[in-house]
């Protein structure tokens, strides 16, 4: 699926990497929030994010790579992510 915004959206990675001003970082992050609040009232926890995972479409963010969600019930300290990045 994140293959169809592939050539219109970029990382987060990549947008950090942009510099871009305070209030630009400020009103992503409002954008940040929204997928990651959807996603926990659905009792699903994403325990593999970093900025690769977010990608940014004109004014959406798109939050890509489920294969490391588990249930909210489940143990969050088990070992579920990418190799030398893991998420605070």
């Amino acid at each position: 699926i994140a293959r169809e915004y592939e050539k219109d959206a970029i990382t987060l990675k990549k947008f950090i990497s942009q510099n871009p001003s305070i209030d630009k970082r400020f009103q992503l992050l409002q954008k940040i929030v929204l997928p990651l609040f959807e996603i926990h009232q659905n009792g699903i926890v994403h325990t593999d994010l970093k900025p690769q995972q977010f990608l940014i479409l004109k004014d959406k963010i798109i939050l890509i790579d489920f294969d490391h969600c588990i249930d909210e019930g489940l143990n969050i300290f088990a070992p579920a992510s990418t190799n030398y990045w893991y998420s605070p």
